[in-house]
């Protein structure tokens, strides 16, 4: 939804100057819309700031009673910390492993497929066209 309104008010600008407006420059607004989101509870767990986390946690709940979840996202980060360990293989390599390329590569050609049939690719291509 974001990429047809960025379209739209390349299209707009581009009425109001005669001038075409690089693409890239609009679509980082909806990118730098998000950079005020504060971190979750989790992910400031997984980087040891603990105390910091559980204030974002009672803001979030709106309480200062939890500590049953609190301490569930604690164990939760220690039993990943220790499969991490555990396991020598990284995500990228298990997902580039020989047993695992026929749903790599059917997955990308159903991914391209869903494209097409839907319409997306034409759509975001002739928008400028169409709306001109």
């Amino acid at each position: 939804m974001s990429l047809l309104s960025v379209q739209d008010i390349i299209i707009q600008l581009s009425e109001l100057q005669h001038i075409e407006v690089t693409p890239l420059g609009l679509e980082t607004i909806p990118g730098i819309s998000c950079y005020p989101c504060p971190e979750t509870p989790n992910s400031l767990i997984e980087q040891g700031k603990l105390q910091e986390a559980r204030k974002i946690l009672e803001k979030i709940r709106g309480t200062s009673n939890e500590d049953a979840e609190y301490e569930d996202m604690i164990d939760e980060s220690i039993s990943i910390k220790t499969k991490k360990l555990k396991s020598s293989r990284t995500p990228f390599k298990i997902s580039y492993a020989k047993e695992t390329k026929p749903q790599l590569v059917i997955g990308a050609l159903a991914i391209l497929a869903f494209q097409q049939l839907t319409g997306n690719n034409s759509i975001l291509f002739y928008t400028k066209n169409h709306f001109h």
